[in-house]
C-alpha cells in the first residue's frame, strides 16, 4: 500500500507501452514522441510553434533568453509562485523584480507594478494553480514589454478575457510536465511561441548553437537544454486521459468547496471553473494554519504549505513589502488533492478543517 501523498497522480498503462517502443527504436533523446507531443500542443492550442523542453523551469529560462536584449533587461514577476520562475529569469538577466499580489487572490496585481517600464522589459505573469490573469489588460498597460506567461500549473485552462488557452495570449507560454501537473511526464515542459522565434529557441535548446553544412556556429550564450524522448513518451501517453483527469480535479474541487462552505476561519481560494479554469491544486486559506498543520499531522493526513513569498529571497529585488503575498504564503495550505487522490483522504481533510471552524 502506498504512503499517502498530498498530491497524487498515477500513470496509465500506455506509458509503459510507448516507453518500450521508444527504447526499441533507440529514440532516447529526440524522437517520434517528442515530435508528436510538440505537434499536438501546436495544433491543439492554435499556436505557431511548440518546443519541448526538459522542464517548465527551462521553458521560462529559454523564453527569457530569447526575449531579453541584454543582461540589463528588466524582468517583473509575482511574489507568489515557485522560486524557479525568477531563478530562470536570472539565468538571462541581472534585474529581476518581485511584485505583490492582489489581496483576494494569489495573482500578480498589475497596479503594484511601476506605472511605466523600460522598453523591452519582460513581464512574467504566473497563472497560479489554474487562475488566469487578463493578458490583454497587461499588454494594453505595457505595450512595449514582452510577456512570458508562466502556465506551469495552468495547463489546458482557458483565459477569462479571451477564452483562449492559457499561454497563448502572451509572446511566450511556458508549461511543466512535472509530476505535479495535469499532464505528468516525470520531467519536461513546453514553450508556445511565434514562428519568428522558432530558430532562436531551437538554437538556445542546443547550447545556443546551430550547424550549417556540418560547421558549428555559436550564436547565443545558452546551456544544455536538451530533452529526453522517453519523458516525452510519458507525457504524450498521458494526453489520452487528460479530460478524465480534469473531471477528477473538478470533482475534488467541488468536494472541498461545498464541504468548507460557511466556515469562519478557513475557505477555499476560488477558481473560476465555470469559465474554464482548471483547479490543479486545492488552496485553503486559514486563520489558524499551525493548528491545522498539527491536526493533519496527528491524523496522518498529508499536506503541503504554500511556498514562501519570493520577496523574501535575498538575491531578488522586491517592489515594496509585498504584504498580500506574505499573508498568502503564511496562511495557505494544500490539503490532499490531485486527479488520482484517495477521496477518503479528501473527506478526512474536510472534516478536520471543519473542526477548526
Amino acid at each position: 500500500m502506498r504512503n499517502p501523498n498530498w498530491f497524487f497522480t498515477s500513470l496509465t498503462p500506455l506509458v509503459q507501452t510507448n516507453i518500450t517502443h521508444a527504447i526499441q527504436e533507440c529514440e532516447f533523446t529526440s524522437g517520434s514522441f517528442t515530435h508528436k507531443l510538440q505537434e499536438y500542443f501546436r495544433f491543439y492550442t492554435g499556436s505557431d510553434f511548440a518546443l519541448y523542453t526538459n522542464s517548465g523551469t527551462s521553458a521560462i529560462a529559454m523564453s527569457v533568453l530569447a526575449a531579453s536584449k541584454s543582461r540589463d533587461t528588466n524582468v517583473y514577476t509575482s511574489a507568489i509562485g515557485w522560486i524557479a520562475t525568477p531563478q530562470a529569469a536570472l539565468f538571462a538577466t541581472d534585474h529581476v523584480y518581485i511584485s505583490d499580489t492582489h489581496s483576494h487572490t494569489p495573482l500578480l496585481d498589475y497596479d503594484k507594478l511601476p506605472d511605466s517600464l523600460p522598453p523591452d522589459s519582460i513581464i512574467i505573469p504566473v497563472h497560479y494553480n489554474g487562475r488566469q490573469l487578463p493578458i490583454d489588460e497587461l499588454r494594453h498597460r505595457y505595450p512595449h514589454s514582452i510577456i512570458v506567461e508562466d502556465c506551469c500549473k495552468s495547463l489546458f485552462t482557458t483565459s477569462l478575457d479571451t477564452n483562449k488557452f492559457s499561454g497563448t495570449s502572451g509572446d511566450y507560454g511556458c508549461f511543466s510536465f512535472g509530476m505535479v501537473s495535469l499532464i505528468p511526464g516525470i520531467f519536461g515542459g513546453m514553450i508556445l511561441a511565434s514562428s519568428r522565434d522558432a530558430d532562436k529557441l531551437l538554437s538556445i535548446k542546443y547550447h545556443g548553437t546551430s550547424s550549417i553544412s556540418g560547421i558549428d556556429k555559436y550564436e547565443y550564450l545558452s546551456f544544455n537544454f536538451k530533452t529526453s524522448n522517453l519523458h516525452a513518451a510519458v507525457a504524450y501517453s498521458m494526453l489520452e486521459s487528460y479530460t478524465e483527469r480534469i473531471d477528477k480535479l473538478l470533482n475534488i474541487y467541488e468536494l472541498y468547496r461545498s464541504g468548507l462552505a460557511g466556515l469562519e476561519n478557513s475557505f477555499i481560494i476560488p477558481v473560476a471553473v465555470s469559465s474554464g479554469e482548471v483547479p490543479l491544486l486545492i488552496d485553503i486559506y486559514t486563520k489558524n494554519r499551525p493548528q491545522l498543520e498539527s491536526l493533519f499531522t496527528s491524523s496522518g493526513v498529508p499536506f503541503s504549505n504554500y511556498h514562501s513569498s519570493m520577496a523574501t529571497a535575498h538575491y531578488l529585488s522586491a517592489i515594496g513589502e509585498c504584504p498580500n503575498a506574505h499573508l498568502f504564503a503564511t496562511s495557505t495550505i494544500h490539503p490532499p488533492c490531485g486527479p488520482d487522490q484517495d477521496l477518503f483522504l479528501v473527506e478526512k481533510a474536510i472534516n478536520l478543517i471543519r473542526k477548526l471552524g
